[in-house]
C-alpha cells in the first residue's frame, strides 16, 4: 500500500503545480479577500485539509490495490469408462432345453520319490515365510505400461479441528492443494498519528480520528505517545482518550502511556473487527505529534474460518488426485485388455524358493543383508558403478553360500496362518490365488524346510559354523580344488538335468483343489 500511496502523492502533487494561477497556494492555504481571518482559523484550515487531503490519498490507494483481479483458468476432462459383461443361455433358436453345470477345478500332480544318495541335511524353521513377498505385492500395484507404479492417494480423514499450522506443510505437498493461504498472524498492530500546532501558545488545538481493526482481530491494548515543543512550562497539558480510556499528559517533552482495551466484566475487547476512537486536546502547546498504536490478537473464529477454507481446498485436493487415480487405473485396465488372473505357477515356485532360500541363509549366517552394498554411486557423475573392494569380499562370501548348498534341492512344508503373528491372520485370511500351491505358502504362519548339502562340502560348512569363516579360512578355491564347482555343473542344476537320482517305489497322483470354475456345456453330472 505505500507504494500505491507514494504514486498517487506524485500525481496530486503534479496536479496541484499546474493549478498555481488560481486563488489557492498549496494543498492547504487558501487566500480570502476578507481580512476577518486570524492565525487560528488558518491553522484549522489547514489540519482539516490535511486530513482531507491523506484520507483521500488512502482512498484512491485502496482503490488501487483492490482493483487487482486474480484469474486462474482450469480445465478438467474426464473420461467415463463403461464396461459391461453379459453372461447368459440363449435358447431363440432352439427345440428343446438347455442346460449347464458349473464345475470347480482341481489340479492333478504326479508324484514320486527319489534317492539322491547320501547328504548332509540341514533343517530350518522358517517363520512366516511370505512375510516380504506379501508386503511387496500389498504396496505397490503393477501397471500395464512398463516402469509404471500406480499409487493410491492415502485416505484423507482430518477434520477441520486438526488442521494446524505445522501439518499444513505436508498435506499441500502430500495432496498437491492450490491456493492454500497461511494461518493468520496470532498478533498484528494498527497505528495512526496527527500533527497540529503553529507556533503559537495561545491557541488550543483538537484533533479525533477512527482507528478501523482488521476483520477477525481484536484490540487488546493501545499506546499512545507524543512529541511536543514548550515555551511555558506553567499550565501546559495535553488531554488523550483511546476507546473510552483517558490520560493527561503534562510539561514533560517526551510522553508516552499504555493502556488495555479488553472488558474488564468479561475479558472480551470493546472492538473487534470493527473501529476504535481516538482524540486528542492542547493547552498552551504551540506544536505537537501524537501517535497511537493498537495491538490486536487473532479470534478463535478467524482461526477457525481459516481452518474451515483450508480442509475444504486439501479435501478438494485430495479428491481430485483420488479421481486421476481411478481414471489412470480404468484407462490401465482398458489398455490391458484381457486379464489374466495370477502367476504361471512354475515361475511361482522359483519364487517360493528364492524366498525360502533368503530365510534360510539369514539364519544360518545371522544376518539380514544388511551390509550387502557393492554398487556405489560415481561422486562426479552420480551414475551407479562396482565399488571395487566391496565386491570382491561380498562375491567370494555370495559364492560360497550358492554352492555349499543344493538349493535346488530345497524341500518344504507349510503350516497354518495362526502359527504366525495374530494381526495377520484375517489378512492372510483375504488371499485368494489362482494357484493352490502359491495361495497356501502366501497364507503360512510358519515352513519346515530341509536343505542338503553339496556333497564335498561339508567340512567348510562345519568349519563356517564353528568359527564363521568362509572357504575354511581360505581365499576361493582353484580350479584344482575339491570345492571348486564348474559352472556347467551349476547350470545344469538349475536347468533341472537328472543327476543319477534313482526312484524308489512307485508314483502316486495328487489332487489340489483351485479356485477355477468351468461350464459344461450339456446337463450330464461328472463322474469320480
Amino acid at each position: 500500500m505505500s507504494k500505491e500511496a507514494a504514486n498517487t502523492l506524485k500525481e496530486d502533487q503534479s496536479l496541484k503545480a499546474g493549478l498555481k494561477v488560481s486563488a489557492k497556494y498549496g494543498p492547504a492555504v487558501e487566500i480570502e479577500a476578507s481580512a476577518e481571518g486570524s492565525i487560528s482559523r488558518n491553522k484549522e484550515e489547514v489540519t482539516k485539509s490535511a486530513t482531507k487531503f491523506s484520507q483521500d490519498v488512502t482512498d484512491r490507494t485502496v482503490k488501487k490495490i483492490t482493483e487487482r483481479v486474480l484469474q486462474r483458468q482450469s480445465t478438467v476432462t474426464i473420461n467415463e469408462v463403461v464396461e459391461v459383461n453379459e453372461h447368459g443361455i440363449n435358447n431363440e433358436n432352439g427345440t428343446g432345453h438347455i442346460s449347464g453345470v458349473y464345475q470347480w477345478l482341481n489340479k492333478r500332480y504326479e508324484a514320486q520319490v527319489f534317492n539322491y544318495g547320501l547328504r548332509m541335511m540341514f533343517e530350518f524353521m522358517i517363520p512366516e515365510p511370505a512375510a516380504f513377498l506379501t508386503y511387496a505385492l500389498s504396496t505397490t500395484v503393477n501397471s500395464a505400461e512398463a516402469g509404471l507404479l500406480l499409487e493410491k492417494p492415502s485416505p484423507f480423514e482430518l477434520k477441520p479441528a486438526d488442521i494446524t499450522e505445522e501439518a499444513i506443510g505436508p498435506l499441500i505437498a502430500k495432496y498437491q492443494a492450490l491456493d492454500v493461504l497461511p494461518p493468520p498472524e496470532d498478533y498484528i498492530t494498527v497505528s495512526d498519528q496527527a500533527k497540529v500546532g503553529g507556533g503559537d501558545v495561545n491557541t488550543n488545538y483538537d484533533h479525533g480520528a477512527i482507528i478501523s481493526i482488521p476483520a477477525g482481530y481484536q484490540a487488546i491494548y493501545a499506546t499512545v505517545s507524543s512529541v511536543k515543543n514548550i515555551w511555558e512550562k506553567a499550565n501546559v497539558c495535553l488531554d488523550i482518550m483511546v476507546g473510552g480510556e483517558t490520560v493527561r499528559f503534562g510539561d514533560l517533552g517526551l510522553d508516552s502511556w499504555g493502556t488495555s482495551l479488553l472488558n474488564n466484566v468479561d475479558g472480551g475487547s470493546i472492538a473487534a473487527g470493527g473501529n476504535i476512537a481516538w482524540a486528542f486536546n492542547t493547552f498552551g502547546i504551540p506544536d505537537c505529534v501524537v501517535s497511537v498504536e493498537i495491538l490486536c490478537r487473532v479470534t478463535d473464529r478467524r482461526k477457525q474460518q481459516w481452518q474451515a477454507e483450508t480442509h475444504a481446498k486439501l479435501l478438494a485436493a485430495y479428491k481430485a488426485r483420488l479421481s486421476e487415480y481411478e481414471e489412470k487405473l480404468a484407462r490401465l485396465k482398458l489398455e490391458t485388455g484381457v486379464n489374466i488372473q495370477g502367476t504361471n505357477p512354475a515361475a511361482n515356485l522359483i519364487t517360493i524358493k528364492a524366498e525360502l532360500k533368503k530365510s534360510c541363509i539369514s539364519v544360518l549366517t545371522a544376518q539380514h543383508y544388511d551390509l550387502f552394498n557393492s554398487i556405489s554411486k560415481n561422486p562426479k557423475h552420480g551414475y551407479p558403478e562396482v565399488n571395487l573392494y566391496q565386491a570382491e569380499a561380498e562375491g567370494s562370501y555370495v559364492r560360497f553360500f550358492e554352492q555349499a548348498f543344493e538349493w535346488d534341492q530345497i524341500m518344504y512344508i507349510t503350516y497354518p496362518y495362526f502359527w504366525g503373528r495374530q494381526d495377520t491372520w484375517i489378512k492372510k485370511m483375504t488371499f485368494n490365488d489362482t494357484d493352490p500351491v502359491f495361495d497356501e505358502f502366501l497364507k503360512a504362519g510358519f515352513a519346515r524346510v530341509v536343505v542338503p548339502a553339496r556333497p564335498g562340502f561339508e567340512g567348510a560348512i562345519d568349519h563356517f559354523m564353528q568359527l564363521g569363516e568362509i572357504w575354511n579360512g581360505g581365499p576361493l578355491p582353484s580350479i584344482t580344488s575339491k570345492l571348486y564347482v564348474p559352472i556347467a555343473d551349476e547350470v545344469s542344476e538349475r536347468a533341472r538335468k537328472p543327476q543319477g537320482e534313482i526312484p524308489q517305489g512307485e508314483p502316486w497322483e495328487v489332487t489340489i483343489p483351485t479356485t477355477l470354475v468351468k461350464l459344461k456345456a450339456d446337463d450330464s453330472l461328472p463322474t469320480f
